[in-house]
């Protein structure tokens, strides 16, 4: 889930725009916890490596999540040629 820098709640059904203001701080706060939490849990895995195995790691676990993202875009592209079908 990525938020934007600035979002705005205009195009939000809300009443007023304190209650949007304290859901987009809540987001903001949820993404931050779960980075730190990834970050924390990365540290951990890494800190008996060298600098240039970690670097190695980082590099492959990079890799790792560009594949799985291309993977999930050709999945949504079939998807949606089946629809059109």
């Amino acid at each position: 889930m990525r938020v934007a820098a600035f979002e705005t709640c205009a195009d939000k059904d809300s009443v007023n725009g304190t209650n949007c203001s304290i859901i987009t701080a809540a987001k903001y706060l949820d993404l931050f916890k779960r980075v730190q939490r990834r970050t924390t849990r990365m540290i951990t895995v890494l800190e008996h490596l060298s600098y240039e195995e970690k670097r190695r790691e980082e590099k492959r676990r990079e890799e790792k999540r560009r594949e799985e993202k291309r993977r999930e875009e050709r999945e949504k592209r079939r998807e949606e040629k089946r629809r059109e079908l």
